[in-house]
């Protein structure tokens, strides 16, 4: 193994398996889309510490990447896990 990505999985008791395309527009719809992209970037850098010979990759949305802070909060996120960049 090279590579893992980091994805978005739902699965709710009454409503079954959320597709992530309907996951993301519900956040982005309740104004959370950050908050769970960096629940999802938390737990990809958990991994990175874990496998450290491996890449990962992670989607964003233009949105997140031109919002206010995110980048600087991602990139804070990767310094404190000491996480190797490429």
């Amino acid at each position: 193994m090279v590579a893992l990505e980091a994805l978005l999985r739902w699965s709710d008791p009454d409503l079954g398996d959320i597709s992530p395309h309907d996951a993301v527009a519900a956040a982005e719809a309740s104004c959370l889309a950050d908050h769970l992209a960096m629940f999802i970037a938390e737990r990809a850098c958990e991994a990175a510490i874990c496998f450290p010979s491996i890449t990962i990759a992670m989607n964003l949305t233009p949105t997140q990447l031109m919002g206010e802070h995110f980048c600087e909060r991602l990139l804070d996120l990767i310094d404190t896990g000491e996480i190797t960049t490429t």
